[in-house]
């Protein structure tokens, strides 16, 4: 169906006109209203170029009324229910705004900037919450160490696989160790190294 054509309740087909898209736009008091209430007369102004002549006498949301439209507060969370990234965190209109992350705009905006160097922890663990309460500014190796990847899973063991108590760090690339295994690997080496020797003296 062409775009600039509907059927009404009739099954006839009404034609978007310039007069009739003005009428349709005039029954609404935002722009995002218009756009998304009646998105057909909406997308036909835009192509035919008399978008911006038609809706000149319409509120333009601000952001950040726009955001909270999209916000459901529960007695807890508070969930976003506008668009997500591939992680389940909302995002705000990339159309308009670029990419910003729900959570940060929320904290920005009712807590404060966040330092630099630090990023978002959801203490609720609902990637979705915008509630500001349940977020916590921290270092990236503090916020993966109290996730729930393979990084936050090794933090917590405090045994090594065969069992030993790590006590000691490598400073050359900070890996925890235990000193009981490294001396099981380097016995096991002066024998295999031993063994040779004694291979090439028959």
């Amino acid at each position: 169906m062409s775009a600039l054509i509907r059927p009404n309740h009739h099954g006839r087909r009404l034609y978007w006109t310039y007069e009739r898209i003005r009428k349709e736009a005039s029954k609404y008091e935002t722009l995002y209203d218009f756009r998304t209430k009646s998105s057909v007369a909406y997308l036909t102004a835009s192509s035919k170029g008399f978008l911006n002549k038609i809706t000149a006498g319409l509120k333009r949301k601000t952001l950040k009324e726009k955001f909270w439209d999209k916000v459901n507060k529960t007695s807890s969370c508070w969930i976003w229910l506008g668009g997500k990234t591939k992680q389940g965190y909302g995002a705000i209109s990339k159309s308009c705004y670029g990419e910003i992350l729900a959570h940060r705009y929320s904290y920005k905006t009712l807590k404060g900037e966040i330092s630099n160097g630090l990023v978002l922890d959801h203490l609720c663990r609902t990637p979705s919450c915008v509630n500001p309460d349940h977020l916590e500014a921290v270092t990236n190796k503090e916020n993966l160490l109290r996730g729930v990847g393979v990084s936050a899973i090794n933090a917590k063991k405090a045994l090594c696989p065969r069992g030993h108590k790590y006590d000691y760090t490598n400073p050359n690339n900070g890996h925890r160790r235990c000193r009981a295994c490294d001396n099981l690997k380097q016995r096991a080496l002066r024998a295999k190294k031993g063994k040779n020797n004694g291979k090439r003296n028959i």
